[in-house]
């Protein structure tokens, strides 16, 4: 188990981050950050304002349910390249702008990114496989969606304006 002040990781898990900073660089090495990570005590006033930036490197292929669920203040998120899965609510409720979805993304899970109230376009990356039902929820205005995921889009984005691009 691999443990500082701020992160504790095991077996390449991040499983708690007891920092306070607005920005916070996950470390080299983590392959996963775990379930509820970051989401905030609502005990301490503020504290689901605080985190507004996260920076995720190369070497994370998962981000686990609810990993930043509630963090209101999260504003901006850096994805790695070799991220692979979002999981279930994993940025539900932030305050994410824009979100730059890397290509090798395969799954995106139900409610990923659902309100988020300020996202207004997402551009699915052509190597998704899987986008779960409600996977935005209802928040945002306009989706492009690679023609191979039509089938899964037409099920789960009904609601939403959705462009179709092809290869």
């Amino acid at each position: 188990m691999d443990m500082n002040e701020e992160f504790v990781i095991k077996k390449g898990v991040l499983v708690e981050y007891n920092g306070t900073d607005e920005v916070v660089t996950v470390p080299e090495g983590v392959r996963v950050i775990g379930e509820s990570v970051f989401q905030p005590n609502f005990e301490i006033d503020g504290e689901e304002e605080r985190l507004k930036k996260v920076i995720i490197p190369e070497t994370v292929w998962a981000i686990e349910k609810r990993a930043f669920w509630f963090c209101y203040g999260l504003k901006e998120v850096e994805l790695p390249s070799s991220l692979e899965v979002i999981g279930e609510g994993a940025f539900d409720y932030c305050d994410l702008k824009q979100i730059n979805l890397p290509n090798g993304l395969i799954s995106i899970e139900e409610r990923a990114f659902g309100g988020n109230a300020s996202l207004e376009q997402v551009i699915i990356p052509p190597s998704v496989k899987r986008l779960d039902p409600r996977a935005f929820g209802r928040c945002i205005e306009h989706i492009l969606v690679p023609e191979h995921v039509c089938p899964i889009a037409d099920n789960c984005l009904n609601e939403q304006n959705i462009d179709i691009w092809g290869p």
